[in-house]
């Protein structure tokens, strides 16, 4: 049977507020998220020589890393390549909500994947939040993580009834749900369901914690080192762009967008931009936890402490305006129309300090792609499609390749088998990473 996800009990960490690091103006922090302006890069080597190891890991965002780490937990000799640097892709660029309240919303889930389905996936990324709980008090990883309840309310066009019908779905999942009449204090926001004991970090300081770790436990990370290619078999090769070569047992690819297939996984999934702002706030004007509406597209929010040039005080993180990757960004009013959206749930705020889009690659039924990578060797595994919940699915994608790699059973293999039977009329292809 897989392992449960340890939990921890509720306690308090202390850590200093964030601080941007090189302080610039707002027009020049256009691009730059929160998270990479207040952590310090995570040093580390390129690859210089062939190596081998029991586990290559091609990428080092928080799937990448927390599957290296945990592997690394078990024993295995690991190595892992980035081709930028550490959390230095989507892992960067999220908004860092910490949720099992599914983006699709759990009547969408349950009618694609059932009940039973339902329930693994609250089991999962429930057990996610607990397993970053548990590494962050474990690795001592001061990443400002801390419990909080999260907020979903109504959008304009929507009922109070479409909110009953998802809070009936999400209980039957086993979701710590409630219905209630408003959220905290004195916010307008209307009947909501209140999610209980969410969460919230500092994604780049908590990757930069899981790389320490990963190398005390003999973990070895090569970062400006870009795969281009895996060879596989009994025994994989991956070539690298600068001629190395990673001989291993077992490769597993956390891109993001996995490259080792250029049609089969691209045709389960769509990749959407989506949009962050970041907006000064007085400390504690708003109660502290996070927000979501359902709207389409919808907005999500949380708050950020920060204590810089500037001041004690807290951003206010709205993300949302989400759109299909390849239309027009229209970068300007878009992040206008958070502004718009934002003042007009949260009353007169400052102008943003922060301004930076993501990309999210969307499956076509709502849960990530992680496990063996189809018509690869049993030993190639992949983990994509975050479907908006890239930090639990990037956990739940550390568990359970964990969990296949180390030849135990895990009982959310099949939930988020790539070759799962809703696929199986995609066209696969041979392992290859950008060989132009």
């Amino acid at each position: 049977m897989a392992r449960k996800a340890a939990s921890a009990k509720s306690r308090k960490r202390k850590s200093s507020s964030d601080k941007v690091l090189n302080p610039r103006s707002s027009v020049a922090m256009r691009g730059l998220s929160t998270w990479c302006a207040t952590a310090a890069p995570f040093p580390s080597p390129s690859l210089e020589q062939n190596v081998h190891a029991d586990v290559c890991v091609i990428g080092a965002g928080i799937a990448g890393l927390t599957t290296a780490y945990l592997l690394a937990r078990e024993g295995q000799s690991v190595v892992l390549l980035e081709k930028n640097k550490i959390g230095g892709g989507e892992t960067s660029h999220t908004s860092a909500h910490l949720s099992n309240a599914l983006d699709v919303g759990y009547r969408k889930i349950e009618s694609l994947h059932g009940e039973t389905g339902a329930r693994l996936a609250a089991h999962s990324h429930s057990s996610a939040i607990s397993r970053i709980d548990f590494i962050v008090a474990k690795e001592h990883i001061d990443c400002r993580f801390e419990r909080v309840d999260g907020y979903l309310f109504l959008g304009p066009h929507d009922s109070e009834n479409d909110l009953h019908l998802e809070f009936e779905a999400a209980r039957r999942a086993g979701v710590n749900v409630k219905e209630v009449q408003h959220a905290p204090s004195h916010l307008q926001l209307g009947p909501c369901l209140k999610f209980q004991r969410q969460a919230q970090f500092h994604p780049l300081k908590y990757v930069a914690g899981l790389a320490a770790a990963f190398k005390r436990y003999g973990g070895r990370i090569y970062t400006a080192t870009e795969a281009r290619k895996i060879k596989s078999g009994k025994t994989a090769e991956v070539f690298t762009a600068n001629k190395r070569k990673v001989s291993a047992g077992a490769v597993v690819v956390a891109t993001n967008t996995p490259a080792n297939h250029r049609m089969s996984l691209h045709a389960k999934q769509t990749a959407y931009r989506s949009y962050v702002i970041g907006i000064p706030i007085r400390a504690n004007s708003i109660p502290n936890a996070l927000y979501w509406d359902t709207e389409d597209p919808f907005h999500y929010v949380r708050l950020q402490r920060m204590n810089d040039h500037l001041g004690e005080r807290q951003l206010l993180i709205l993300g949302g305006e989400d759109h299909k990757a390849g239309q027009p960004e229209d970068l300007e009013n878009r992040f206008a129309r958070l502004r718009s959206w934002a003042r007009g749930r949260f009353g007169p705020l400052a102008e943003p300090e922060f301004h930076w889009s993501g990309q999210v690659m969307n499956s076509i039924d709502g849960l990530a792609l992680i496990g063996r990578s189809p018509g690869d060797e049993e030993n190639v595994y992949i983990a994509t499609g975050d479907s908006g919940m890239g930090l639990t699915h990037g956990t739940i994608a550390g568990i359970l390749l964990t969990d296949l790699i180390m030849g135990r059973e895990n009982p959310w293999a099949g939930l988020y088998s790539p070759s799962r039977a809703r696929f199986r009329s995609a066209p696969e292809s041979a392992a290859q990473i950008s060989p132009e």
